[in-house]
């Protein structure tokens, strides 16, 4: 049997005033396994950066916090820019 997938916090919505209707954009993800829960749990990366990725049904942390989040941040936005005009 294929593990369930659900989100660990409700993504973040888009601005429309960022993006232009019908224009496309990019959002690095990234997902984890809970084995205690039998899931897959999936995140945007910017949104894990400061806080870790848990398990939204037992709360396990499943991956840390980045130990330098600004810094990385920065670099995923600019790589999500970066993707973004290569659509």
């Amino acid at each position: 049997m294929e593990p369930q997938a659900t989100w660990s916090a409700e993504p973040e919505r888009v601005d429309p005033e960022d993006y232009a209707a019908g224009s496309p954009f990019v959002r690095q993800m990234t997902w984890a396994p809970c084995a205690a829960c039998e899931i897959q749990v999936h995140a945007m990366v910017a949104q894990i950066l400061f806080r870790g990725l848990c398990c939204p049904r037992c709360e396990d942390m499943l991956l840390p916090a980045s130990d330098e989040p600004e810094e990385w941040l920065q670099r995923i936005l600019r790589e999500e820019d970066e993707m973004a005009e290569q659509l």
